[in-house]
C-alpha cells in the first residue's frame, strides 16, 4: 500500500467514523449558523429587548446542545458599533430555548417563525439604546 492510498483510506475511515457518532451529527460544522446583520423588529420601552430575525442554520437541529466556541453581537447605530459582546463556550440548547452568552447579554430566547427565528436579546438596562441593527455571529 503506498502513502497515497493509505492517506485516503484513513480520512475515509475517520470521516464515516465521524458521520456515524451522534455527537458528530450534532455538532456538524456551524459557520453558517447565524452570521450577518440582522434588522431589529422590535424594542422594549425599557430599553433592555430587542427581537432580531435570522435566516436558521444549524440551529434548527433538534433537541440537543449545540456548543459554540465564539459567538459576537455587535449593537449597530448606522455603520457604527456602539456596543460589542464577544464570549467563548456559550451554549445553544433548544431544548430550553436559551443561549447564554455571558454578562453582558443574559440570554437569547429561541422562537421558529417559518423559515426565520426570532431572536430575543435581554441586555442589561442601560447598556445600549435602541440600535438600527445587530450583528451576530455564531460560529462552531
Amino acid at each position: 500500500m503506498n502513502l497515497k492510498t493509505f492517506l485516503f483510506l484513513s480520512l475515509a475511515f475517520a470521516a464515516s467514523s465521524e458521520a456515524s457518532g451522534e455527537a458528530a451529527n450534532v455538532s456538524g460544522r456551524c459557520d453558517e449558523l447565524i452570521e450577518g446583520f440582522v434588522q431589529t423588529n422590535a424594542w422594549s420601552e425599557t430599553g433592555s429587548q430587542i427581537i432580531i430575525s435570522a435566516e436558521r442554520g444549524c440551529a434548527s437541529r433538534i433537541g440537543r446542545p449545540l456548543e459554540m466556541e465564539n459567538v459576537e453581537l455587535a449593537i449597530m447605530k448606522g455603520d457604527r458599533a456602539i456596543a460589542n459582546f464577544k464570549t467563548r463556550n456559550a451554549v445553544l440548547s433548544r431544548d430550553q430555548n436559551r443561549l447564554i452568552l455571558g454578562k453582558a447579554v443574559n440570554s437569547i430566547q429561541n422562537k421558529e417563525i417559518g423559515t426565520y427565528q426570532s431572536i430575543l436579546v435581554d441586555l442589561d438596562k442601560g447598556s445600549v439604546r435602541a440600535p438600527d441593527s445587530l450583528y451576530l455571529r455564531l460560529t462552531k
